[in-house]
């Protein structure tokens, strides 16, 4: 009976066993169950992705990086091509994606030297001779060349792409060439005066040389604000023109003079210092006003008593020449009687029509301005990226190079391998099922389980509209995925990110368009201490910037002389260049409004009637707007047919904008305005006046200590006599 109760009990404690065991089979059988339906699933989200095209011909495949692409080296990325070449077997061409064949180096190409080329020619015809057109060439390589290679130094351990070195060089050397041209040509003008050498060189540096330091760093401070828009890589492009334009302008005001010390008497063709009463080698200046430091003190006395004796002789003969009619003063108003200062402020209203008009046409188009960022479609014809853009779209469709990353994350505190894969392909059907989606594939799962990926292929590239829809839909229903799911869910990858920073700088856009105009209000107040002038500088500003933006819309986006520009795909426009436009033809707008107003203030001041001002001043200073204007158009110019085809908008804007604001605005808007408002222009609130900081821009208190010393030196005379 025992020996019975006893198998009973084994019997028992098997069949409790075996129980155990079904009910584990269960389990694994359930487990596997779930894990057979969930790569079911799996399997039919990527029924339709495909690597390798219908016919067998064409394949793709992604190469993941440990870095960003953009701080990789050129040797870096020939090495990834090479090797990935080098292992294919024979007859087999592999093309690469913008990403990894686009890099900073080949900075300069035909085009952009034509440019330069250009702005010597017009050096040339400005200043007369060969030496002195090249003079501010070497200064502007001198200054840009240094910037731009600290830019491609700092690049081995900054982030850089491909337009900041671009940038830096196209800033670079159309402001050095106009700032040198600025010292240069102030101080022809002085020694043709009968100026001393010497004492020129030094007048042009306190004079026109303060107006570049000014004028310098109002573009540096413009280009550096880039920096607060929070785009890092926008940062980083606008601190590295403002570098650069830092050590332009201090090239300007030191090899400037030192080349001009250098040139002496060749800074005036002699042709030209026969015209104005000299030997050609000026040696009558020399002769009459040179002091050198060697002299004795019976010299200086000399010196300065035939000085103070030919100045009251002057004297004398301005005074008869007044009686005849022929005053000074009256010479420069006849001579400013002419040309194209006198026809603008002759018809002003006329002449404020037409520039309105035309920039009013030409801003039309800003309105339907799309932002982005290039793609592969955007590279010239038969380069790789963009053989690879389109092979890909017209094999896999274009959403494969547009694909947006899912993020899924667990919630789970013990997540486990099954449950992460279960979820992302919850994730991947529901997004599935959404419009303009070809295909939803879980990717990859992280090594702690609490992250998969998954890769979502819109219909659509990713410059099209229909792509930002798509992401737009993403996110406004993310809360329902999350909830279908259980997970936390977030978008990304190259896509997104594009259409982020897009959607960013849109935003900023405005924002930073007050900020300059406000500092464009405040820097015009403080310089010309008046109310109107910063008004008309401010709208001229504005006009010629929208009306830019028109222009690159045109061009780049509608397609409108798409052949002559090398534009055969037509897109959003780069999403950061109305931002940088705005920068760099601010800086510009201000240059020119220094050089072109300041004279009519000077001539203001010397007692010229207002309206008889605006023509004085602006045959000193119309001839430097309208060089500096044709230099910077020529360099930006040179770089619209650019190997980077990313710098070729920015090229095309800079140059435009730059053409609309120096002959539109400051040759034409800004004279004609001046003249109708006359001695209202000047106009400044009493209590304004005293509380405004004295800017001196122009040397003017340098001039005025000149004058002085001038005035002391003759009533030395009269008392010695």
């Amino acid at each position: 009976m025992a020996d019975q109760i006893e198998q009973l009990e084994d019997g028992q404690s098997q069949l409790e066993q075996g129980e155990a065991q079904l009910r584990d089979s269960r389990q694994e059988l359930e487990s596997r169950s779930e894990e057979l339906s969930t790569a079911q699933r799996q399997t039919a989200l990527t029924e339709e992705q495909r690597f390798v095209n219908e016919d067998g011909t064409v394949a793709r495949g992604v190469v993941d990086f440990s870095e960003s692409t953009t701080s990789m080296s050129a040797e870096e990325r020939d090495h990834v091509t090479s090797a990935i070449s080098g292992a294919l077997p024979a007859g087999v061409v592999a093309d690469y994606s913008v990403e990894i064949t686009q890099d900073v180096s080949g900075l300069v190409g035909s085009t952009e030297l034509i440019g330069i080329a250009v702005a010597a020619v017009v050096l040339f015809i400005v200043l007369g001779s060969i030496v002195m057109a090249g003079l501010p060439v070497v200064s502007a390589v001198i200054g840009c060349g240094t910037g731009v290679a600290l830019v491609y130094a700092l690049s081995s351990v900054v982030d850089m792409t491909a337009t900041d070195p671009v940038l830096a060089l196209m800033l670079g050397m159309g402001l050095g060439i106009d700032y040198a041209l600025l010292i240069t040509h102030r101080h022809r003008t002085n020694v043709l005066d009968g100026i001393p050498l010497r004492e020129s060189i030094a007048r042009a540096t306190g004079t026109a040389g303060t107006s570049v330091l000014f004028a310098g760093l109002t573009n540096v401070i413009a280009l550096a604000a880039l920096a607060t828009v929070g785009i890092p890589f926008l940062g980083t492009m606008g601190l590295a023109g403002a570098g650069t334009v830092m050590l332009v302008i201090l090239a300007s005001v030191t090899v400037t003079p030192a080349l001009l010390s250098l040139v002496g008497h060749r800074a005036v063709p002699a042709k030209k210092w026969r015209e104005r009463g000299f030997t050609e080698n000026g040696e009558k200046v020399a002769r009459q006003r040179e002091v050198g430091p060697a002299a004795s003190a019976g010299e200086l006395a000399s010196r300065m008593s035939a000085r103070a004796q030919a100045q009251r002789i002057e004297a004398d003969v301005r005074r008869e020449a007044l009686a005849a009619g022929n005053e000074p003063e009256a010479l420069a108003l006849a001579r400013a009687n002419k040309g194209w200062g006198a026809f603008v402020t002759q018809h002003p209203i006329a002449m404020i029509a037409v520039a309105v008009v035309v920039l009013l046409a030409l801003a039309l188009p800003a309105m339907q301005l799309r932002l982005g960022l290039p793609d592969g479609a955007a590279e010239p014809p038969g380069s790789t990226a963009n053989t690879a853009y389109h092979v890909v779209s017209e094999n896999f469709g274009a959403g494969a190079n547009a694909p947006i990353v899912t993020m899924v994350s667990l919630p789970d505190e013990s997540p486990t391998r099954e449950r992460a894969n279960a979820a992302a392909v919850d994730a991947a059907e529901y997004i599935a099922g959404m419009d303009g989606v070809v295909t939803a594939v879980p990717a990859t799962i992280s090594d702690d389980f609490r992250t998969a990926l998954v890769t979502v292929t819109p219909e659509t590239g990713p410059a099209d509209s229909r792509t930002e829809e798509l992401v737009k839909d993403l996110r406004d229903q993310r809360e329902e995925i999350q909830d279908a799911t259980g997970t936390d869910v977030g978008f990304t990858g190259q896509t997104v990110a594009n259409i982020d920073i897009s959607d960013t700088l849109n935003a900023a856009l405005p924002v930073y368009m007050a900020i300059v105009l406000v500092l464009c209000l405040v820097i015009m107040l403080l310089v010309f201490r008046s109310i109107w002038v910063p008004v008309m500088a401010t709208l001229g500003f504005i006009f010629s910037t929208v009306a830019s933006f028109g222009a690159v819309v045109m061009v780049y986006q509608m397609g409108w002389g798409a052949d002559f520009f090398g534009v055969h795909d037509p897109g959003p426009i780069l999403a950061f260049l109305p931002i940088l436009l705005v920068g760099v033809l601010f800086g510009l707008s201000v240059d020119y409004q220094i050089f072109i107003v300041s004279g009519m203030r000077e001539a203001y001041m010397r007692g010229f009637e207002a309206h008889d001002a605006v023509r004085v001043g602006y045959r000193q200073g119309g001839t430097v707007v309208t060089a500096c204007g044709v230099i910077m158009v020529s360099v930006f110019a040179g770089f619209i047919f650019a190997h980077v085809s990313v710098v070729r908008p920015i090229g095309f804007a800079l140059a435009f904008g730059v053409a609309m604001d120096a002959f539109l605005i400051r040759t034409t808007f800004i004279p004609a305005t001046m003249q109708l408002l006359g001695k209202h222009a000047w106009w400044l609130p009493r209590w304004l006046d005293r509380i405004l900081p004295n800017v001196d821009v122009e040397g003017e208190k340098l001039n005025e200590r000149l004058a002085a010393e001038d005035r002391k030196g003759r009533e030395m005379l009269v008392e010695t006599v």
